[in-house]
């Protein structure tokens, strides 16, 4: 296959199109080129801004792109351009959306976007999965997936709790971060999934929300670091923790797991296994 990320460089696009790449397939990325990563050799390489609807066509064209893997569409605009720059050859259309499209907790999508910025986050993208679904007549497959966590994540989140624990006996963490849960998937696991989706060769349009079954609590992540690092840490909970690496206002859960089972693949990791991976390069 002949597949075009947009957005190539990510926590989460990075490993697939290593993945992609080893598997056999011509892969090609479309970035703005803000990142310095190391693509594998035989990797095409495009910069451009995703509003550039005639560059995005060039590039698709020239390269006689079969899939298109939406990594980084934040609004309908995004996508606007995307699809007026799809070109005959596209038959597969994957977007990365986000389990933030669900008014937590439970299975009802949102209907607005008011009262955090999570929830703009989540229904922007909502908003992004519909406008394609209206607008494509090709297969869409959608991936929803929840809180990532990896060796060389971007936002660095386990690393930063871990700097915590290591530079203090205690952690000062958000009143409420032992009152809510939340899935997580560790990055290969998602990888994997994601790769077997983009590989379809004969794709229908389909959602898949990409989180692990197991509900957790971040006090857990946090005790799971700690006791990785061999650190008996005290855990103070306080109203004022500003920048905490995660941040909860609800259970961010949802009821569906049966996206593992349609791609007929089980998560390889829990968060104890997935944070241990990480852990090795802490």
């Amino acid at each position: 296959m002949r597949i075009l990320f947009i957005g190539g460089s990510g926590t989460v696009s990075l490993p697939a199109v290593y993945k992609l790449r080893n598997n056999g397939h011509d892969v090609f990325t479309f970035t703005r080129g803000s990142k310095n990563h190391v693509l594998p050799d035989g990797i095409g390489t495009y910069v451009g801004e995703r509003s550039n609807t005639q560059h995005l066509r060039e590039v698709l064209e020239s390269e006689q792109i079969e899939v298109v893997v939406d990594m980084c569409a934040y609004n309908v605009d995004d996508v606007t351009t995307i699809v007026d720059a799809l070109t005959e050859s596209i038959s597969h259309y994957v977007l990365f959306s986000s389990i933030a499209v669900y008014d937590f907790p439970g299975n009802n999508l949102l209907t607005n976007g008011e009262g955090s910025a999570m929830r703009k986050y989540g229904y922007n993208k909502l908003l992004c999965e519909q406008f394609l679904k209206k607008n494509l007549n090709i297969a869409l497959s959608v991936i929803r997936p929840t809180y990532v966590y990896a060796p060389y994540d971007t936002s660095e989140r386990i690393k930063k709790i871990a700097d915590m624990i290591l530079s203090s006996d205690k952690i000062t963490v958000p009143a409420n971060l032992n009152k809510y849960k939340a899935h997580l998937v560790y990055v290969d696991d998602l990888t994997n999934a994601s790769c077997d989706i983009i590989e379809n060769e004969h794709p229908t349009s389909d959602i898949y929300d990409l989180v692990y079954p197991e509900e957790i609590s971040f006090i857990d992540v946090i005790h799971e670091i700690a006791h990785l690092l061999n650190r008996d840490t005290e855990i103070v909970f306080t109203d004022d923790v500003p920048d905490f690496p995660f941040m909860l206002n609800s259970n961010q859960t949802i009821n569906n797991h049966t996206a593992w089972k349609k791609l007929g693949i089980q998560p390889e990791n829990d968060m104890r296994t997935g944070i241990a991976k990480v852990g090795r390069f802490l």
